[in-house]
């Protein structure tokens, strides 16, 4: 289920594909080359390391990206925000109740004693 509508397979690939790819050419790619190249020195780094740290940082940078895209995505905020509705009205309730219960058994408790007192 993807915006609240179900889809194909291929149009879910597809959609993801497109986030992916556009998060991380203007973003992802340079922004860890930055990051990158401001902890290691390019000409006297060994290449394997300097791409390691691109790499790495470049996890660091779009694996929380697309995990928020994907929460913004797949869930299902209109149904959370009725169940969240729902649970706010039936706790509502619920302390009603749990009120006119106690005091119930408040005037039960007093009834009693006055019967024993008697």
């Amino acid at each position: 289920m993807m915006f609240g509508t179900m889809l194909p397979i291929w149009a879910v690939v597809l959609v993801e594909f497109v986030f992916a790819y556009t998060l991380e050419v203007p973003v992802g790619s340079p922004l860890s080359f930055r990051i990158a190249s401001k902890m290691f020195d390019i000409k006297t780094t060994h290449p394997v390391i300097f791409e390691g740290a691109v790499i790495t940082v470049t996890v660091a940078i779009i694996c929380p990206a697309m995990s928020f895209i994907a929460a913004v995505i797949y869930y299902p905020f209109l149904k959370a925000s009725m169940l969240s509705l729902y649970s706010a009205t039936g706790s509502s309730s619920c302390a009603t109740t749990c009120r006119s219960r106690s005091s119930h058994s408040t005037s039960l408790s007093s009834r009693l004693s006055e019967g024993y007192s008697n």
